[in-house]
């Protein structure tokens, strides 16, 4: 089947039923959302899934009254009736927009009544459905990996409600919820956070993750704590990869990261001083590569302090540094 022609299997996939073609689906994406997360729990719940990586895209809504929506700078642009169209135009898009504002308050109503025991165990349901899952991707809407899946059930969404998501969010609640439930799905390999990540989730114990991607942290000097406890949950860490969030001149966290096993690491974003640097390659002697991009070296040059490590220069590669 490797090398079949394409025509061929879109062939036979046109005779397979929804239910089948999803179960051969290698990557799925749900929004994280009461009325999206049900429809999708009732799809996979058709049979077991071959999926290997699950994206979770959370986002949050302003929440206002009729007026305050009618005029938000997040309502959909095509939302307004022209002042030029006819009487009866203009009638016909009132009543639409009254049906788009009570879809829209249904739908801020759900999501504010949350119940977080019910979507843990939803969530568990729904993984509980894909044996085979790797890889789990957690996003924000406002993020640009949505995927064709993702950016039809948002597309579908902001035009229903009238109203696109916070352009500020964080996914630190979801993320939080999700590795309560890890622990029970010692499959998972790998752990991408693409949005923003203010607040940390409480120490959890994935020996089996092999891969972290944090790609918009924001730490506090207050989060400090709570951000060494999390990375403590990955003993076995072999890939870490980590930029801030919107490039605030954080200092990378390197004196808090030691990982035995660490082969690749990245890091995006941050100030660095030398002495960091150098204790962090001297703790993980098994690196076999490190990329540093527009990192800003804030003691030394990096002629100077890549002339200091030998043979170890060449695991380590510069893009944009100063």
């Amino acid at each position: 089947m490797n090398r079949a022609p394409g025509e061929i299997i879109e062939e036979i996939a046109s005779y397979l039923p929804f239910s089948d073609l999803l179960s051969f689906s290698l990557d799925l994406a749900v929004l994280n959302t009461t009325s999206c997360l049900s429809d999708f729990e009732k799809t996979v719940g058709s049979g077991t899934l071959c999926t290997r990586h699950l994206s979770l895209y959370h986002g949050t809504w302003p929440a206002c009254a009729r007026d305050d929506w009618e005029t938000h700078p997040l309502q959909v642009v095509d939302a307004h009736h022209s002042i030029f169209a006819s009487q009866d135009r203009r009638a016909l898009s009132d009543e639409l927009a009254q049906q788009a504002f009570d879809a829209y308050y249904n739908f801020i109503r759900e999501e504010h009544f949350r119940d977080k025991q019910h979507d843990q165990a939803q969530l568990a349901r729904i993984l509980s459905q894909m044996p085979l899952l790797e890889k789990i991707t957690v996003s924000s809407l406002v993020r640009k990996r949505l995927g064709r899946l993702g950016q039809t059930k948002l597309y579908e969404l902001r035009h229903r409600i009238r109203m696109s998501p916070t352009i500020f969010d964080s996914v630190g609640n979801l993320v939080e919820r999700l590795f309560l439930l890890l622990p029970s799905f010692c499959n998972i390999r790998s752990i991408h956070i693409q949005g923003k990540l203010i607040d940390f989730p409480a120490p959890t114990l994935l020996d089996g993750v092999k891969e972290l991607n944090i790609s918009a942290l924001s730490l506090m000097a207050s989060k400090t704590t709570s951000f060494v406890d999390f990375m403590r949950s990955f003993p076995n860490l072999e890939r870490l990869s980590l930029s801030p969030y919107r490039h605030l001149g954080l200092i990378c966290p390197l004196a808090e990261i030691h990982y035995p096993r660490l082969r690749e690491a990245s890091f995006n974003g941050f100030w660095l001083s030398k002495e960091l640097f150098l204790d962090f390659l001297a703790r993980h002697a098994g690196l076999r590569s490190m990329t540093l991009e527009e990192i800003m070296l804030a003691d030394s040059s990096w002629r100077l302090v890549l002339s200091e490590i030998g043979d170890v220069q060449g695991i380590v590669q510069l893009q944009n540094c100063s």
